[in-house]
């Protein structure tokens, strides 16, 4: 949960997020003034920088919607729930042309959705091809970082794959070797580094018991490490000593 006082002109007002959304009242009487309703497990970003909120998530078929009878979250639930239906028997007949066995529904797909609540589909990415590990799949927080046209997506799934997607394009797909359970300690994050032209500021994946360092543009593994114990959170990453350069902090039991 957070809570900040912002200054919009004048009255400032409280804005609180939570697990279910965005509520925004008057600093001076607590009067609620707006509420914006979200799902868990999603990334809100104006991706194609259109000026509408864009949604991201991963999708597959042990995907878990928000149960709550919020008029807007049941909307947005069934829309986003007919669309991950289509998706799938769209994958399955692409499946049966290349195979000749019967292959049942996958879905474990990147969905970005435009609009709150959603109004259209922008772009649907297969995360795990038609190979038979696609049971008990799972992805990591998503990641965006700038791209040549908008925001590009990072997606790592926990059976060893990683992408970068620009509008719907893979623009490069990796094996990655860290692993999780608890998906409250997995880190997909972009170092910050003032002296390091954002696009190319490599990326950090920390597991539970390792993590990598990853290039920007191509995926490429520039570090590893390993945890002496499992870590119990996601790593905080701070400049802890002031010499300028990024230090990561992993917190274990």
């Amino acid at each position: 949960n957070h809570r900040r006082a912002l200054r919009f002109g004048r009255p400032r007002v409280i804005v609180t997020h939570n697990d279910e959304g965005i509520h925004v009242h008057a600093l001076k009487n607590g009067k609620s003034l707006c509420h914006l309703s979200l799902q868990p497990h999603v990334l809100y970003a104006d991706v194609n920088h259109d000026g509408n909120l864009d949604s991201l998530q991963i999708v597959t078929n042990d995907h878990r919607f928000l149960n709550r009878d919020d008029d807007e979250i049941v909307e947005e639930r069934n829309w986003i729930t007919n669309l991950a239906q289509r998706v799938a028997k769209s994958n399955a007949k692409d499946i049966e042309k290349l195979e000749t066995t019967t292959t049942s529904d996958q879905l474990c797909h990147l969905l970005a959705l435009s609009g709150i609540p959603t109004r259209e589909e922008l772009f649907s990415v297969n995360l795990c091809g038609r190979g038979r590990d696609n049971t008990n799949v799972g992805g990591a927080p998503l990641l965006v970082v700038n791209g040549v046209n908008g925001l590009d997506v990072i997606a790592a799934m926990n059976n060893g794959r990683i992408y970068r997607v620009q509008n719907g394009r893979r623009l490069w797909r990796m094996r990655h070797q860290v692993s999780w359970n608890d998906q409250s300690v997995v880190a997909l994050q972009q170092i910050d580094a003032t002296n390091v032209v954002a696009a190319t500021r490599p990326i950090l994946f920390a597991g539970e018991t390792s993590l990598e360092i990853l290039a920007a543009s191509s995926g490429r593994v520039l570090a590893t490490t390993t945890f002496p114990q499992p870590s119990i959170r996601q790593p905080v990453l701070v400049d802890l000593n002031g010499d300028g350069t990024t230090d990561v902090l992993i917190t274990t039991k």
